[in-house]
């Protein structure tokens, strides 16, 4: 039978009526025959073509065969691609839900137009305006023309000039703020159109009136008045038009500006002033402050006494170099104004200015001969300096600060220090105090280690050079009066250093507390004080009777 179903030779295979029922009846009688008139009267019977019957009987047995397959828990097969793309859906959608999860998306925010309310009073692209005039209230004016180039790094470089002032310079960047402020102005608020009375906003006498001149030639006006009561701008309006606009403070207030406001305020300025300024000179009514830098023949002759500055007036000596360069040079050699006050003033006696009138003087003197004079004058009420600069014919406003330069004295910016030398080069030190012989003496066993006595007796380390330090410390405070003698020597030291040579100080005296300076035979025309010998009398005495010493 097996064999029979593989090679189709089933009888009901071969014939599908031969597996009908053997008592079946094919013809069977269903009834008497109808008339030609009853069968045109009845429906038509539908009959399936034979190829459909055949795809129905396939279907059919697909259908048992599918069966079959689910009763055994197998998944149909034509069912697997819908299963499959089903679970890369889900599959996609548990990661969008990840992301979404640990990075939610933002909100767009969009604004919403508000319908073009904005009104341009002047609309220009910055390239297009080749000059603007500025006439104001008070009657004053100025026009500033642009010039463009093309610059080595093949951008558009633009100058600004001033009609009638080249001799001044201007911020470039400063300038260029006023053009972008000033080229395109909006409003939002049309205070009233057709005005009748210009006065109540300021526009028929307008705080200024602003020409811009295209690179055509053509010509706009602007008009800006009072400031607005709601304190967001100023009246503005085209000149011959028929609206009164509020226009932004940011851009009124460029428009308002003077054109010293565009002015390079910088007074002073040097790249290196240390290696361009030779000289500084104050002068004011009590006299002359005047520092110089050393010429290298005179640091030469100086020899180890030799300071970097001199002081040449009101006396000659040496200067602090650290305190020169830090507190005074570098001040006043960055000196920048906080504004222009007004440009070829005819009363320069308002400001304090006139010649001979000045509070002081301020002169740098450039190692190339050139010079920088700035004269001060009165104080004005926010407490600001005027001040002019010879050769500019300018006023300008200074930081009041600078008037603290005009305090230092000799007496702060001289070199104290009489002489100073590393103990690593020192033998020994004699020390003649009042009648008091005193030897410290030093034997150096390496850079950093030695063997340390006073009169004979070992001292500490730290008790030999915290002694060593008060001799260093013997200073100068100020010169001496012309008519000061010098009387008998009361104090003076000698250093005896390793290599065989000895440095002296002595000290003569002028009154119980002051005393002329001898250094090394010559006199300094300064004077010391008690108070730095009491000091080294005091360490000595402290050091004997077994006492750790400090700096003073």
């Amino acid at each position: 039978m097996a064999k029979d179903h593989l090679h189709n030779d089933s009888p009901e295979l071969r014939d599908p009526q031969a597996a009908k029922p053997e008592d079946a009846v094919l013809d069977e009688d269903l009834g008497e025959e109808l008339s030609e008139e009853e069968l045109s009267a009845a429906p038509a019977v539908y009959e399936e073509p034979a190829e459909e019957e055949e795809a129905a009987e396939e279907g059919l047995a697909l259908h048992k065969w599918d069966k079959k397959k689910k009763k055994s828990g197998r998944i149909p097969r034509r069912l697997r691609p819908l299963i499959a793309a089903g679970s890369i859906l889900l599959a996609l959608l548990v990661v969008y839900v990840g992301v979404r999860i640990l990075f939610p998306e933002v909100e767009e925010v969009v604004e919403e137009d508000e319908g073009g309310d904005y009104d341009y009073l002047i609309n220009y692209m910055s390239s297009d305006i080749a000059a603007m005039k500025f006439e104001y209230e008070d009657g004053y004016e100025y026009e500033v023309k642009l010039s463009r180039s093309i610059a080595e790094s093949g951008y558009t470089q633009t100058s600004y000039t001033v009609t009638g002032k080249t001799e001044f310079a201007y911020d470039a960047t400063a300038f260029g703020s006023l053009i972008s402020a000033a080229c395109s102005i909006t409003s939002a608020n049309t205070a009233v159109e057709a005005p009748e009375d210009l006065s109540v906003y300021g526009l028929d006498t307008p705080r200024v009136r602003v020409t811009y001149t295209d690179l055509e030639g053509v010509e706009t006006v602007i008009l800006v008045g009072d400031e607005a009561p709601v304190g967001t701008g100023s009246y503005a309006m085209l000149e011959g038009g028929d609206r009164v606009y509020v226009m932004g403070s940011y851009n009124a207030q460029y428009l308002l500006y003077k054109d010293m406001y565009y002015r390079d305020r910088v007074i002073t300025s040097y790249t290196t002033p240390l290696e361009e300024v030779d000289s500084l000179r104050l002068v004011t009514p009590d006299g002359e402050f005047h520092v110089r830098r050393q010429t290298e023949e005179e640091l030469a002759e100086a020899g180890l006494f030799a300071c970097t500055y001199q002081i040449k007036a009101p006396v000659d000596t040496g200067a602090n170099e650290v305190y020169y360069e830090r507190y005074l040079l570098s001040y006043i050699t960055a000196v920048t104004a906080l504004s222009v006050v007004e440009d070829r003033p005819e009363d320069l006696a308002q400001y304090g200015l006139a010649e001979g009138q000045e509070r002081a003087m301020i002169e740098l003197i450039n190692v190339d001969g050139s010079t920088r004079t700035i004269y001060l004058g009165d104080t004005a009420e926010d407490g600001s300096v005027y001040a002019r600069v010879r050769g500019i014919t300018s006023v300008y406003q200074l930081d009041g600060a600078i008037l603290g330069i005009l305090d230092a004295t000799y007496q702060d910016v001289m070199d104290v220090a009489l002489w100073t030398y590393m103990i690593g080069t020192v033998d020994n030190v004699e020390m003649n105090l009042d009648g008091e012989t005193h030897v410290m003496d030093f034997e150096h066993i390496d850079e950093e280690t030695m063997l340390s006595t006073l009169d004979g007796e070992e001292i500490s380390d730290i008790n030999a050079r915290m002694l060593y330090t008060r001799v260093l410390q013997i200073y100068s405070y100020d010169v001496i009066k012309d008519d000061a003698e010098p009387g008998e020597i009361v104090y003076s030291f000698t250093i005896n250093f390793t290599d065989g040579t000895k440095a002296t100080l002595e000290f003569a005296r002028l009154t119980d507390r002051t005393f002329a300076v001898i250094r090394n035979g010559v006199e300094l025309g300064l004077y010391s004080r008690v108070t730095d010998f009491k000091a080294i009398m005091d360490g000595i005495e402290d050091i004997k009777i077994g006492y750790t010493i400090g700096r003073v």
